[in-house]
């Protein structure tokens, strides 16, 4: 079995003929072919080499990409940046009548295959995912590895106790700040800044917070994925015009220093820190100094005996 499946075409007229032969977001065309592809992470920018036309509609030279709905390919730059999404050529007709991949190309796909084993304990399950392709390894030795999770001991993505992740805090435009170990962002706002530091990572003093220079233009803060972070010191001080702090998927467990963590964060009128573990905390110093507005916090479940 081969991951690279050729086709040979006789003549333009097979092609349109076949069109169900072949996958045309893998394939390779040839130089006769009347395009190019860049394969970007999110999708495939075609650089159409002339104008081409097909039932009644006609596509003019220069890059095309599929748009955001799926339905339709629109003009864009060589990037993927879209310049003009009113009009466009219906997906079908693009894919199967305007693009040309020439007499002779390749479609390449990958195998990719999913083992699942139960390993010893009757509660959890391993799954480990894995691309190769074949025709690469062939005749030769090779190991696949891959980071393991447990899907019911610990929820997927997260890491185990003696092992930290990378972290990244967006600030958008409207003034969120989005602590998360995705790379994706919000589509539908604008990213002002990305700062990136690891779940191990102190800052010892207020200026060595990545983000402090945009601390007064933070208005809410939240987790997207879950964060298990060894110091919470200084993270949030000095968020003046914050007038929310979401701390759900904040995992403290291992949180050695929450100094100043919240100090002064004089927008706030109310915030629940009753889920916060602090058993393994040593430091409390001014966690909430000058907070001025905030007229009762839970702290009752704290945990302070280090």
């Amino acid at each position: 079995m081969t991951s690279q499946l050729e086709r040979l075409f006789q003549n333009p007229e097979n092609v349109l003929m076949e069109k169900d032969a072949y996958d045309i977001t893998n394939v390779v065309p040839a130089d006769e072919g009347n395009y190019t592809v860049n394969r970007l992470d999110t999708y495939n920018v075609y650089l159409l080499k002339k104008d081409v036309s097909s039932s009644g509609e006609t596509a003019k030279q220069g890059y095309y990409r599929l748009s955001d709905e799926g339905t339709k390919y629109v003009l864009c730059t060589e990037s993927g940046q879209v310049l003009d999404d009113s009009n466009g050529i219906k997906k079908d007709l693009f894919e199967n009548e305007i693009l040309y991949p020439g007499d002779e190309f390749k479609e390449v796909t990958e195998l990719i295959a999913k083992k699942s084993f139960v390993p010893s304990g009757s509660e959890s399950q391993q799954h480990v995912d894995f691309t190769f392709d074949p025709e690469e390894l062939a005749g030769k030795n090779y190991v696949i590895t891959q980071d393991l999770y447990f899907d019911k001991l610990q929820d997927a993505g997260t890491v185990f106790d003696d092992e930290t992740a990378d972290v990244y805090a967006v600030l958008y435009s409207d003034g969120t700040l989005s602590f998360q170990k995705r790379k994706d962002t919000y589509p539908s706002k604008t990213v002002v800044e990305v700062y990136l530091f690891n779940e191990s990572t102190h800052f010892p003093t207020i200026d060595s917070v990545l983000w402090k220079n945009n601390a007064l233009n933070v208005k809410s803060v939240e987790f997207r994925d879950k964060i298990r972070p060894v110091s919470t010191a200084r993270w949030f001080n000095g968020f003046e015009n914050a007038t929310s702090i979401n701390l759900k998927n904040l995992d403290t467990s291992r949180d050695t220093n929450m100094n100043k963590m919240f100090s002064y964060c004089k927008g706030l009128t109310k915030l629940d820190v009753s889920g916060l573990d602090t058993s393994q905390v040593t430091d409390m110093d001014s966690m909430f100094a000058v907070c001025i507005n905030l007229t009762n916090i839970p702290v009752s479940n704290f945990n302070t005996s280090k």
